[in-house]
């Protein structure tokens, strides 16, 4: 039996959730931290964007995110040619 694998095409960032999603170049997800961060459960990926540029906000990941995780985010490609998100 084949199993079916999905992952986002990062476009405009705004209908991919941060948490528990396939985004990351690598295959992996982020998965949301249980120790009562609330302001964060509704992240989107779009709140790590700089919309004006479409590139990384550094200085937030870096501060929000493990180093192993923020490099995971950092090494993740954003493509100013993919208009809009897709799920693949």
């Amino acid at each position: 039996m084949t199993k079916l694998i999905s992952y986002w095409s990062i476009g405009t960032c705004n209908n991919i959730p941060l948490w528990n999603t396939k985004w990351l170049a690598n295959g992996t997800t982020i998965p949301k931290p249980d120790y009562g961060v609330h302001d964060l459960d509704q992240w989107m990926l779009s709140d790590l964007i700089d919309s004006n540029s479409k590139q990384w906000s550094v200085p937030l990941v870096r501060s929000l995110f493990t180093k192993h995780i923020a490099a995971s985010i950092l090494n993740t490609p954003l493509f100013s040619s993919v208009p809009e998100d897709r799920l693949l």
